[in-house]
């Protein structure tokens, strides 16, 4: 069935709708983590599992979910996954101790890892490869504006209710969601005839959750205690066992043949760097805005805005046309370079310089990762047959979250570190507010306020140069279109129905 010209780009519209949803729960909770700490008494180990449990969740199973919608369907996949999302949201809404919140986090992860990759995977099979790079672009720069805007939709929120009402907002988008999907977008899955890689589901998942843990635990209980080494193995393990499992099989969840494609490697190395630097560095950016400046949550979220405008333009409208002149190496890199510079920018500003000389970094940010991020997603896909885009949006899905964990809790980890090691002697805490309250004097709370600017600025300082390795990387992106670089170990495939 080919579905008319009017029709795709409302399908389109009900996908960025529900990829808003889920990608505006990375970042809607952190502009919210003052009031958590303050309403429900949550640790700084409580809050970073209340960030990360959605993120590695999606992480942890993306490649599952994608795999299972090779073979059951992506809408049915997006449409169970919005619902546990949904279920999820109204569960967390009602929390009363940290860890149910956790639990409920978690829980719209799975959702999450359901909804990502079907939702990529139905935009690859609805639009014609000459309309595709627009509507990934469309596409992707809603997924990141919805982080970008995260602060500004949580600061709203909480300028009139109370935490809960970032989780309530989802409740009534994934019913408008699970209508208009169920009546616009028909069915789409993998050649019949396949058999479900169980083995394999398991022991990615297994694998993914064992590294989750230890990426969020590492920070707490330090990176070289036995839990953490001992999950980390665990891990590497199941990983292996993973890849040699997929190997095998004669229908395998994820084809590691395609791991051969330049284009397919790289871009994953591309979308893991990226994510890693992006993630940590808005989670400290919330925290600067706030603590730093002294401006009130929806203060510090609507002075994020010129990062969400340049994510939203650059991605919708740039990035095709920069590709389409420079390339996808040539315009990853160039994305890459300048969000690097706006990173460094809002890292080296001081407080004392005001919001505007903060600004032109946030803008520099947002418009490199809006040229970049489309392009690294259009090299991903296009680099795989039709009947794998599950597959291939599920390991895209996995890398960007794994590496937002990864940025979450490592560059936290520096942050943590550095004003611990920083702060004036006898204010051993784990944040600004803990610090300034033991404070004895004027000159201990001056000195706390400068320990936690400067461990700010070196872990955002870290981010961009994660992010500048990511132009470095995809500058090696073959020449060639991506699809034909695939097309020469892949066969092409698949039903719609």
């Amino acid at each position: 069935m080919t579905l008319s010209a009017s029709r795709r780009w409302w399908v389109l519209a009900v996908l960025c709708l529900t990829l808003f949803l889920t990608v505006l729960d990375n970042t809607v909770v952190n502009i919210a983590i003052p009031s958590i700490i303050e309403q429900l008494g949550a640790t700084t180990a409580q809050i970073q599992w209340m960030v990360n449990a959605y993120t590695v969740a999606v992480g942890c199973l993306s490649v599952v979910a994608g795999g299972v919608a090779d073979l059951v369907g992506y809408r049915t996949t997006w449409l169970a996954g919005l619902a546990l999302f949904g279920v999820g949201s109204a569960v967390a809404t009602t929390a009363t101790e940290p860890v149910q919140l956790i639990a409920a986090r978690a829980g719209m992860g799975i959702g999450g890892a359901c909804i990502i990759p079907a939702t990529l995977a139905v935009l690859t099979r609805v639009f014609p490869e000459q309309q595709r790079p627009k509507a990934i672009g469309i596409w992707t720069a809603v997924a990141a504006g919805g982080q970008a805007l995260g602060p500004v939709i949580g600061g709203a929120l909480l300028a009139r209710f109370s935490w809960p009402a970032v989780f309530a907002i989802n409740i009534p988008i994934a019913v408008v969601c699970l209508v208009f999907a169920r009546s616009l977008v028909p069915e789409f899955r993998g050649p019949r005839g396949r058999r479900p890689d169980v083995v394999g589901a398991l022991l990615s998942a297994g694998a993914m959750v064992s590294i989750g843990w230890a990426i969020i635990a590492g920070p707490g209980r330090g990176w070289a205690s036995p839990a953490v080494l001992g999950a980390l193995g665990v891990g590497a393990l199941l990983l292996a066992a993973f890849v040699r499992q997929e190997k095998r099989t004669h229908e395998p969840m994820l084809d590691m043949a395609l791991f051969r494609v330049p284009a397919f490697r790289l871009s994953v190395i591309t979308s893991l760097l990226a994510a890693f630097g992006l993630a940590g560095s808005i989670f400290l950016l919330t925290q600067h805005l706030q603590l730093n400046h002294g401006y009130t949550p929806l203060e510090a979220g609507l002075r994020t805005m010129p990062m969400a405008l340049g994510l939203l333009v650059c991605g919708s409208v740039v990035s095709a046309r920069v590709g389409a002149r420079l390339g996808a190496a040539r315009g990853i890199t160039t994305g890459m370079c300048l969000a690097a510079s706006g990173l460094a920018v809002i890292a080296l500003v001081p407080p004392s310089a005001g919001y505007a000389a903060l600004a032109p970094g946030l803008v520099a940010a947002g418009c490199g990762l809006g040229i970049a991020g489309p392009l690294v997603t259009n090299a991903l896909v296009s680099s795989v047959p039709p009947e794998q885009t599950g597959a291939a949006s599920g390991v895209s899905g996995m890398v960007h979250e794994t590496g937002a964990s990864l940025g979450v809790a490592v560059l936290g980890a520096v942050s943590a570190a550095l004003f611990t090691w920083r702060s004036p002697a006898g204010l051993a805490a784990g944040s600004l507010p803990e610090a300034l309250s033991r404070a004895r004097s004027p000159e201990q709370a001056e000195g706390a306020r400068a320990a936690f600017v400067d461990a700010i600025g070196a872990a955002q300082l870290t981010g961009a140069v994660l992010v500048a390795a990511c132009g470095l990387v995809a500058w090696f992106l073959p020449r060639t279109a991506p699809a034909t670089a695939a097309g020469a170990t892949t066969t092409t495939g698949g039903q719609q129905q």
